[in-house]
């Protein structure tokens, strides 16, 4: 199987990943409510990968099938936090949180 190289990611795709990175950031929100988060992020990968996206309440996850594959094959899944602070940013960034006393500042 060969993957992309850094070089060969279409541009537009990184550009809309940057866009969509500060979009979550200054919009933070909660444990147990991340519902826009949640949502930006599965129209992002519907829309620009070729991965399936499923919604499963509180969380969703995407996966990448090969044309063919057989089901059961091994995987390696990855896990990522949506969940923001009850913290305020305190900085200066364009793309400083805009909830008061909300904030990504965990650090991952």
């Amino acid at each position: 199987m060969e993957y992309a190289k850094p070089s060969a990611i279409d541009a537009d795709i990184i550009e809309k990943a940057v866009q969509l990175r500060h979009l979550l950031h200054s919009e933070p929100e909660l444990s147990g409510r991340e519902n826009e988060t949640k949502r930006r992020l599965m129209e992002f990968l519907a829309e620009n990968t070729s991965l399936t996206v499923r919604d499963m309440g509180e969380w969703f996850y995407a996966v990448y099938r090969a044309p063919g594959e057989k089901p059961g094959r091994r995987r390696i899944a990855f896990r990522a936090d949506m969940d923001a602070l009850p913290i305020d940013e305190g900085n200066a960034l364009p793309y400083s949180s805009k909830t008061p006393g909300v904030s990504h500042k965990c650090g991952h």
